[in-house]
């Protein structure tokens, strides 16, 4: 045992502190304590199994306040003969600082060596990687990389090129890496810096698990978290955990797990308050190779932001498998510039379905600086093999605009996915929501069931077209209300249609239909159609299930206690004096609810007029056809109601200004034991 206690400790210029064996036999254990700072500069502490020995390397174990490594400075545990490199255990109550290229903490199986890597195992306050500092554990030989742990209070900042925190299967090697696990306050990845696990050989990648209580800030291009299967390896990728606060990827940083060579990604996990994607940054499971991609779940308790970033498992070009699910649980998501939250296969496999649960919102809105849309989407792009998956949204508002899409899709041989959508309300202005398929006869359908409007405005579209000979899909759409508003251009349209092969079948339940009707679709007519038609095939059905009457107008509930008129008004005027009572109507049939209500008023220079007819009566209609009833006074002279109609033989109708006897009253008439009034 190598054993040093101290205040400070200094190594410089290939000073070296450790424990070897070099023939048969185990190294030693190195064990400092300094109580207030170990500086390593271009040099060494370690313990070491050398080339042709047989035996373990020995545990380095570092307890003190500061630990600076600096310009190759580096504490190491490593295997060069037959046995297992040891443990790395390091201790620093305020700081840990490891600057420029080859300043490591490490424990590795080196080359023609056989055997594992130790763990490392690190604890502090804050932790500063800088300029290609590294903490790794790797194999280049026959054996496991090992674990690395990392406790920070505080801080942990990675910056700069080959900066790196890893356990890693080398080219050649034959083994599985290690587990990366962080816990830490705040986390910052900035200019290429990382933290991840690998496979170059023969093994599996292995996991990587990360806490932050506060923040985790990934910033920069390949600033990354991820695990990965590399070219030419054999292996699987390992599944990749991160949960946070706040949660934020810009300028090309990523998260991913995928693999490039044979064998299948892990699963991306995020659990977070907020996550931010800004200009690039990207979170993903993919493949490249041959295997499959892994499921990417994404939990966000308030807010989830896409700004010209995308959230995806894929199958990338060349590569053979499927990708899988991607699942969004969230209260708001917004989505702009081009923003993507995708499945899809370039490739030759099937891609996986989208599901997005956000209990308030979701905003997808404008396009990237080349044109792409922003959206949801799960694809099959053209020259591929295999199916879309389904697209799945529940939300209380949903909002696309300014050419935003939504859509399952198929441009191959292959079937297409159905789009769900259950909403509060769906806001499409210049959106879109499609499921386009080239072939197959059971996908490509789009449901929406809105429990409010639906509003359809400038050129928006809901499409589950049909190209080639395919069946057109079906469109079932299920709202209070669906309001189109007028179109300048191709109008806002709800298509079904096909080429070659039969149109879909498109059914509509809604309490009103407000500006939008069945007709054939056409491009420019600035109209708003339902169309399930197909151009050389038989068209398909639209149903509308739509109320005749107009529900914005309230109707009143009759009483169930119905009370005979003569039994209130007989005796009502039987007391002396000038009381009585008089019923009062408009008398005849009442209108049917969806015709204008009617009325007894008349309008006249813009002023309401009600005529007397309360003393008219058969008796006094004169030879000159005067009444008591006031003439209502005009510009054009005095003007007498309408009051009975003649018919002559010849068919003609002459109104009267008097009652005639094939008319009835209107006039109420009195009790006969009720004062006259």
């Amino acid at each position: 045992e190598v054993s040093i206690e101290t205040t400070n400790l200094s190594l410089t210029n290939e000073g070296q502190i450790g424990s070897a064996t070099f023939s048969q036999g185990n190294a030693g254990t190195v064990t400092i304590n300094a109580v207030d700072t170990i500086s390593v500069d271009n040099s060494l502490i370690g313990s070491s199994v050398q080339p042709d020995a047989v035996g373990n390397g020995g545990t380095v174990t570092i307890e003190t306040t500061n630990l600076n490594l600096t310009n190759r400075g580096q504490i190491n545990t490593a295997t060069f003969g037959q046995g297992n490199a040891g443990t790395v255990t390091i201790n620093a109550g305020d700081t840990i600082s490891i600057d420029r290229n080859l300043s490591v903490i490490a424990s590795s199986v080196q080359p023609d060596a056989v055997g594992n890597a130790g763990t490392v195992s690190i604890e502090t306050t804050n932790l500063s990687l800088t300029n290609g500092g590294q903490i790794i554990s790797d194999t280049f030989s026959q054996g496991n990389a090992g674990t690395v742990t990392i406790n920070a209070g505080n801080t942990i900042s990675i910056d700069g090129n080959l900066s790196v925190i890893s356990s890693d299967v080398q080219p050649d090697a034959v083994g599985n890496a290690g587990e990366v696990s962080i816990e830490t306050t705040n986390l910052s990845l900035t200019n290429e810096g990382q933290i991840g696990t690998a496979t170059f050989g023969q093994g599996n990648a292995g996991t990587v698990t990360i806490n932050a209580g506060n923040t985790i800030s990934i910033d920069g291009n390949n600033s990354t978290i991820s695990s990965s299967v590399q070219p030419d390896a054999v292996g699987n990728g390992g599944a990749v955990t991160i949960e946070t606060t706040n949660l934020s990827l810009t300028n090309g940083g990523f998260i991913s797990s995928n693999t490039l060579a044979e064998g299948n990604a892990g699963t991306v996990t995020i659990e977070t308050t907020n996550l931010n994607l800004t200009n690039g940054g990207f979170i993903s499971s993919s493949t490249l190779g041959q295997g499959n991609a892994g499921t990417v779940t994404i939990t966000a308790g308030e807010l989830i932001s896409v700004d010209d970033s995308l959230i995806t498992s894929d199958v990338q070009p060349e590569a053979i498998g499927n990708a899988e699910e991607v699942i969004i649980d969230t209260t708001n998501l917004n989505i702009t510039n081009g923003g993507q939250i995708s499945t899809s296969t370039v490739g030759e496999g099937n891609a996986g379905t989208v599901t997005i649960n956000a209990s308030e919102l979701i905003s997808v809105s404008g396009e990237d600086g080349d044109g792409f849309p922003s959206g949801i989407f799960s694809s099959v792009q053209s020259e591929t093999i295999g199916n879309a998956g389904f697209v799945i949204i529940n939300t209380n508002d949903l909002s696309l605009t300014d050419g935003a899409v939504i859509r399952s899709s198929n441009f191959n041989q292959g079937e297409s996915g159905n789009v769900t959508i259950k909403a509060g309300s769906v806001r499409l202005e210049n959106g879109q929501i499609t499921a386009t398929t080239n072939s197959g006869i059971e996908r490509g359908n789009i449901t929406l069931q809105i429990a409010e409007t639906l509003t359809l405005q400038q050129d928006s579209l809901i499409s589950a077209r049909a190209t080639g000979d395919a069946i057109g899909g079906n469109i079932d759409i299920n709202a209070e209300f669906i309001i189109a508003f007028p179109s300048s251009g191709n109008g806002s349209d709800i298509i079904a249609s096909a080429d070659q092969g039969m149109g879909g079948e498109i059914k509509i339940t809604a309490e009103a239909l407000l500006g939008i009707e069945e007709r054939r679709a056409i491009e420019g007519n600035r109209t708003n159609d339902v169309d399930a038609s197909s151009e050389f095939g038989l068209d398909g059905n639209v149903t509308f299930n739509v109320p005749d009457t107009n529900n914005f107008q309230d109707t009143g509930e009759l009483s169930s206690n119905v009370v005979s008129a003569e039994s209130v008004s007989q005796n009502a005027c039987a007391a002396a004096g000038e009381s009585g009572l008089i019923l009062k109507g408009r008398g005849g049939v009442p209108p049917a609810p969806n015709l204008p209500l009617s009325s007894q008023l008349l309008l006249v220079d813009g002023k309401t007029i009600t005529p007397n007819f309360s003393q008219l009566n058969n008796q006094q209609i004169t030879q000159n056809n005067r009444f008591q009833v006031q003439p209502i006074k005009t510009s054009q002279g005095d003007i007498y109601p309408a009051r009975g109609v003649i018919v002559r033989e010849d068919g003609t109708a002459i109104l009267t200004p008097y009652p005639t006897n094939n008319i009835a009253t209107r006039t109420p008439e009195d009790a006969v034991n009720c004062h006259q009034l």
